[in-house]
This record gives C-alpha cells, structure tokens and sequence, in this order.
C-alpha cells in the first residue's frame, strides 16, 4: 500500500511539474491570468505532492516498512530514531526525493516572492523551475524510485552506513541541498532577466537567493569536514576527495557572483557577467550531482554506480546548450567604456573574483584529470593531495593577501593618501608572525611569512570595521557581517596553514599500563574494554594524557565493530586546546588488550579552522537578514544568530569527543575500595565479601557476550584453584541479567569460584566500570593496589597478587 501511494504521489508530482512548465509559458505568452493563476495552483500542488512523498518515506522509515527496498536497504529494527530519519537522504533514491522536493519549494517560494514586483517577467522564471523540479521528481520516479516494493518482506533490515552515523550527517546532506538547490533560483533569474530585459529589476533576488545558497554550502562544507574529523580516524579533515571538491566549486564561484553582484551595484557594470556567474555556478551543482551520483567518480562520499549517471550528464549538456543559446541571443550589449579610472578597490575586489574562478578551474582539472586520462589513453591517472595543495596553496594566499589590501587601500585613499595605514598593517602582520610561531614553538622561515600575511589581514579587517565604525553612530549589521565573513575566512586560513606545516604523526604500539611520549605529550596505556550496544560491539581504549607532569585527559577512542565484524568504525579522542588538538585513534589490540596500537595526530591551530567557520557562516547569516528589519524583527534576527552560534559551537566542541577531564574522585590505585553489601550467587546463596577477611580479594566484572571477558575466564579459574587455599577471595560480577546465559559460560569453562548477577548495575556503578572486563584487586584494608580495564592475562593477575600481598605484609611489620 505505502509503494503504490509513494508511486502516485511522485508520478503526479512530476506531471503537475510539467504542466505548470508549460501553462507559465503560455500564460506569460499571452499575458493571460487565468493560465497564469493555473500554474500558481501546479507549482503549490507539486510542491505539497513531494512534501507528501517525503513524508511517506519518513514513516515508512520510522514504523519499519521493510517491504520497501529502500527502507531495507538504509534501516534497521535498532537504528535510532534520529538516525532512521535521516536515513531519507542516506542512499541514492531518498536523497533524490529529498532534492525534488527542496526543488520544489524553493521555486514556490521564489516565484512567490517577486509576483508583485516583477509581475510582468516571473512566469519566465516559474516555467524554468517547474521544469527543473519536472527533470529531478521524473528522474526519481522513473530511475532512482525510493517506493520500490520488496517481495517477499523481510524481518529486518541492514541499517545504516556506519560512517553516516556521526549526528553531523544528519544536518551535512540537508545544508548542502539548501545550496545546490537555491543556486537553480539565480540561474533561473538570470535567464529571465536577460530574456525579458529587465535586469535591474532581478538583479537584486539575484544576490539575495546567491547568498542564501552560499550560506548553505557554507554549513554543509563545514559540517563535511567535522565529519571527516571526527569519523574516517585519520587526523585530516580535507582530503580533496571528487566529492568535496564538488561542493567547493561551486561555493568558490558563489563567493564570486556576490563580488561581482556588489561591484555591479557600485558602477556600471553589465548583468552578463552576474548571469555567466550564475549559470557557472550551477553547472557545477550539476557536475557535483553527476560525479556523486554517477559512480563514474570513486569517492568516500559518492553513492553506488547506477544508471542514472547518463540522464544527468545528458540533461546537463542540454541545458548548457540551451542556456548558452539564450545567452548569446539576449545578452546585453556592451556599453561605452567610462573614462573615468577604476578605483583600487574596485581592481582589488575584481583581482578577488579572478583568484576564485582560476582556484576553481584549477580544483575542476585535477577533479576530471582521472576521467579525462581514462577517455584519452584508457588507464585513468588522478593527481594526489599534494598536487592539490600546491596548485591551491598559493591562490589561497593571494585571497588572504588581497582581503587585506582590499580595505587598506581604499582608507588609505579616502583619508588623503595616509599609506601609514598600511605600514601599521605590516607592523601588525609581523607581530602575529612572531605569536605564532613562539605559540608553536619552531620557527619555520616560510611559515612565519605566512603568518605574517594573515596577520596582515586580521589587522586590516580590524582597521575597516573600526574605521567605518567610528565615521557613523549608527551600528551597520552588513558592516559587522562583511568583517564576520572576512575575518572568519582568514583565521579557517590560519587554521589550514599551522595544521598542515606543523602537523605530527606517530604510531605506538604500548603494553598495558606502559607510558610513551609522542609529540610532546605523554599517554599511558590504562586497558581495552567492550560494551555490547544494539546493533554493534563497542571496543573502548583508555589511555592518560599529560604534559610536563600534569595530567590533561582522560582519552577514549572506540572502535566500533558492526555486523559481526564485517564493518568497523573508529571514533578517535580528540582533546582540544588553543594551541592544538591530540588526536588518538584506536588501530588494533592484541593478547586481551594488554597490547595495544594506536595512531596518534598533533594538530596545531586546527581550532582556528572550526572557529573561523562558524564566524563566517555567522556573517553570511547576518548579511540574510531581511534589508528592511526593524525593531522586533531585527532582534528577532539578532536572537537567531546567536542560536546559530551557540548550536555551532557545541557540536564542535560541546560533546567531549572521547576526551574528558580525569575526576580527583575517580577510583584509582590507592584509593579506597567500595565495600560490597551481601551479594547472591548464582544458586541463590548469600555471599559475603569482607576485604579484612582475607589478604588479597580479586573483584572481575565480566559478561558472557564479551569476547576478551571469555578468554579471561580460564586465567581467572587458574588463579582460583592456585590461590584458593592461600586466602585468596575471588568474586566474578556479570552485568548479564540473563542468569541461564551466565550458567552455561559457567558450565563450559568449569569456573568454580563465586558468581553474582548485577541486575540494576548497582556494584558497577560503585566501581565505575565503563565496560567489560575489568578488574580490581584490594588487599586487606580495603585498599585498591591494581586496576585492569580490558583483559588481563594470568601473569599480569599473579603479579598484582604477589605484589599486593607483599605491600600487605611490609604494611603489618611496619605497623607492628
């Protein structure tokens, strides 16, 4: 039933598409309100047909509906709530239906929002978008359909990508489509205008709809790179994979057409170049959709190869051409040159958008370099990460360079020729070269020129905004946007650069309880511990990080096994500094976990990055504030911001990341043992534990499904039947309340020693224990000598026995 209704609503979807396609251009044709009244009434119906197929598989995701492919394929009995839901855009067919939808609304509400202003052009402009959202709803119903039926139904379904369940995948999709969506609306704009003639009057939705787009490919790029930072394990966050690159392109050339909006405001400038810009922009939103989607691109991010790569290559190469043959039939005339000379402002600001369309050319070729090889000599040749810092490198440099010249020379100008102003920029430039290479503590010669110009930049910006500020009383929210954008974009560079130039790896293999140093700091390997959760095995590290004698963090990197062990997923630890990060993956265990290996990062300056992010796409939201606000409305906005702001920053650095500050209460060697109320063993006996009543008591917390805490059991019986008759008391807690899983563990490995059943977890919440195994042993006066997380193998155990027995014994002579 829900595949048929899926199927109706998208099939009518895409023909409500075309026919308000087709009744615009009549009704704009004959200047006729009754067509033009019935393609108002299609663009709401096929936006609320998608909005009702969204929501279908919403609930079809939510409630289980397996006899969907798609539900099956991309969900789970015991997936999450959160996580089922954005499921919808996890695979190829739901996301498709997504953007369909997104099509849709975005162009109701543009159409919707210049009907009055610019009544006499905006049916262009609906007919191009119906089409679009005809082109995506069609290709989702006919090629890629998310309500394809499954038969017969099974029980349960395969869940989801490990890798897209870090809580930012579920706003990185999303955001990214607020801005490969809403680039359509310029380019669709920009056709009216050249057709209709009326270039002014869209100029200016123009501009607005191109910074809404570039504020959310803003979100969804840097979403993209917490995630690759916090999942994929390899202390990088930008690895200009197809995919990446993909989004950038077009926010590069974005960033572009609100450069060249803004200059055509202040001189004569023609709407061919916004328009170009435009159609630029979404060309590559077309050639991001073509490489994610293709398969023909290989990519971390990119979905499965399926036939739905020709029927986006092929409708993008006909809509280039059509577009281009609109171009070149109404495009403005050029108009007499101004004698006039152009100001340095203005060849700076035009010196900007040619950096960011040659850095956008230069990422396009190494992106296609693979398949371009492929088609001309049949062995495809990519570029590495390298090539693609050096080639970028430099450009970026020069935007950071020119950021700073661009507001230094115009007040230098304005305030008859006081080039001091820009001596006063090098003083501060230099200054903070200086910072931060002592904050890092190694002078590198090129690092510090870099440095330099950066802080170059930071000084200049600050001059603007304070300049400008003080000439007016009144505060100018585009003024603090424009420095919030600016300022932002030069410290994500700072971040880039120190990360990359002062970056430090290394690889330790550590015993259990043994101590490195790496990069300057000094980890101790405390044990491995495993916890079951729903639907995977969750393998937990712990390891102590201190500097110079003083203990920092308590680091936790995971390694999550699902399927039985056909899928892992590593979860680093990251702590987090102004000076750096220590990034600490889990790579392997050996032995029960009393050897272990990890990967561990030095990332200097890295928080810059995620900083400078979130206070550009701070300014890009100021900058959408509505031009006209006023009083509430205008705190309304204000009160938003700071929302966004605050969301932002917490999930950059509001969760602890696997890293949290070790507690003076914790339990530790010495400290004082929690004593045990009377337990019952397995049989229903009473058991009574008292630590004074014998001179060594081994406490284990285990569970029948953990792998190490089985391979424990034989090391731990030894122990028992070696030490029993010495006084030696040993008691084994599982945290399984199924007592006939415990019995048959204790059955098929001949454990002889007590067993108790920790139903509400109360022992373990005393002793703490984070998972499984894990275990204590305290002499006599209730002291703790030795802690284990993870296995412990029968020699390790010994030893702390011997030893435990041997401080008990110097204790009583001592006392004595």
């Amino acid at each position: 039933m829900i595949a048929l209704m899926g199927n109706f609503l998208l099939g009518l979807a895409a023909l409500a598409a075309f026919y308000a396609a087709l009744a615009a251009l009549i009704g704009q044709t004959k200047a006729s309100p009754t067509w033009k009244k019935s393609t108002d009434n299609a663009m709401l119906a096929y936006t609320l047909l998608l909005g009702a197929g969204v929501l279908f598989l919403g609930l079809a995701l939510l409630f289980n509906q397996f006899e969907l492919q798609y539900v099956h394929d991309h969900s789970s009995l015991a997936l999450p709530l959160y996580l089922k839901l954005s499921a919808i855009w996890a695979g190829q067919e739901g996301s498709l239906l997504f953007w369909s939808f997104m099509q849709a609304l975005f162009s109701l509400l543009a159409v919707n929002a210049n009907r009055k202003k610019n009544a006499d052009s905006v049916y262009i402009a609906a007919a191009i978008l119906s089409l679009l959202t005809a082109f995506f709803a069609g290709v989702t119903f006919l090629v890629q359909n998310p309500f394809a039926s499954l038969s017969p139904v099974p029980a349960d379904g395969l869940g989801l990508n490990p890798l897209l369940r870090h809580p930012g995948m579920a706003f990185h999709p999303p955001a990214l489509y607020l801005g490969y969506v809403g680039l359509a609306v310029p380019f669709a704009f920009g056709l009216t205008g050249l057709i209709s003639g009326k270039v002014k009057e869209w100029s200016q939705p123009i501009h607005r709809w191109t910074l809404f787009s570039w504020f959310g490919l803003g979100i969804g790029l840097l979403l993209g790179m917490r995630w690759a930072y916090d999942v994929l394990g390899w202390g990088g966050y930008w690895g200009w994979d197809a995919v990446e690159n993909a989004a950038l392109m077009p926010w590069l050339v974005s960033s572009a057409l609100i450069h060249t909006d803004y200059l055509r405001e202040k001189t004569e400038n023609t709407f061919n170049k916004t328009y170009l810009l435009a159609a630029l922009a979404y060309q590559l939103v077309l050639f991001g959709t073509y490489a994610t989607r293709s398969g023909q691109i290989q990519s971390v991010h990119a979905y499965t190869q399926s036939s739905i790569g020709p029927v986006l290559l092929g409708a993008q190469l006909l809509l280039l051409a059509v577009s281009a043959g609109i171009f070149f039939k109404f495009r403005q005339k050029s108009t007499a040159a101004s004698d006039a000379p152009m100001s340095l402002r203005a060849i700076v600001s035009r010196l900007t958008t040619l950096v960011l369309l040659t850095l956008t050319f230069s990422i396009f070729l190494g992106t296609i370099l693979p398949n371009l090889t492929q088609v001309i000599s049949g062995q495809a040749t990519g570029v590495s990460t390298a090539w693609f810092d050096r080639v970028s490198g430099p450009q970026f440099a020069l935007l950071v360079l020119l950021m700073g010249l661009c507001p230094l020379a115009a007040m230098a100008l304005r305030q008859f020729k006081r080039w001091q102003l820009i001596l006063a920029g090098l003083a501060g430039g230099l200054l903070l070269g200086v910072f931060f290479s002592l904050l890092l503590g190694e002078f590198l010669p090129l690092a510090f020129m870099v440095f330099s110009l950066i802080g170059f930049s930071i000084t200049a910006e600050l001059f603007k905004f304070a300049g400008r500020q003080r000439q007016t009383a009144r505060f100018n929210t585009l003024r603090l946007s424009s420095w919030m954008i600016h300022t932002g974009l030069i410290l994500l560079a700072l971040g880039v650069f120190a990360s990359k130039a002062y970056e430090f790896s290394d690889f330790q293999s550590m015993q259990l309880n043994e101590s490195v140093t790496s990069g300057g700091y000094q980890l101790e390997y405390r044990g491995i511990a495993q916890e079951m959760r729903a639907d995977y095995l969750e393998t937990k590290a712990e390891l102590l990080l201190s500097q110079n004698g003083r203990t920092l963090a308590l680091l936790s990197p995971y390694l999550n096994q699902y399927d039985d062990g056909q899928q892992t997923l590593t979860v680093p630890a990251v702590r987090s500094s102004l000076a750096d990060d220590v990034y600490v993956v889990l790579s392997g265990w050996s032995d029960n976990g009393e050897q272990a290996t990890f990967q561990i990062y030095i990332n200097p300056l890295i928080n810059f990055l995620w900083f400078g992010g979130v206070l550009l796409l701070a300014g890009g939201y100021l900058a959408l504030a509505p031009l006209n606000a006023k009083g509430v409305g205008r705190w309304l906005y204000w009160i938003g911001a700071t929302l966004f702001i605050g969301l932002a920053v917490w999930m950059m650095w509001g969760s602890a990341h696997g890293a949290t500050a070790p507690d003076s209460n914790d339990l530790q060697i010495g400290s004082a043992a929690p004593q045990f109320e009377t337990l019952t063993d397995l049989n229903g006996q009473p058991l009574l534990v008292d630590f004074a009543s014998s001179p060594v008591t081994v406490v284990n917390f285990w569970a029948p499904w953990c792998p190490s805490c089985r391979e424990e059991l034989p090391d731990l019986q030894a122990i028992w039947e070696k030490y029993e008759a010495q006084g030696l008391a040993l008691v084994g807690i599982t945290y399984d309340t199924d007592q006939a899983a415990v019995q048959a563990s204790v059955d098929s490995y001949g454990l002889t020693y007590p067993i108790v059943l920790d139903p509400d977890a109360a022992l373990s919440m005393q002793y703490e224990v984070t998972g499984v195994p894990e275990t204590y042993i305290v002499d006599r006066s209730g002291r703790i000598t030795f802690i284990a997380i993870g296995a412990a193998s029968y020699d390790v155990i010994e030893a702390a026995i011997l030893e435990s027995l041997i401080q008990t014994e110097a204790s009583i002579k001592g006392g004595s």
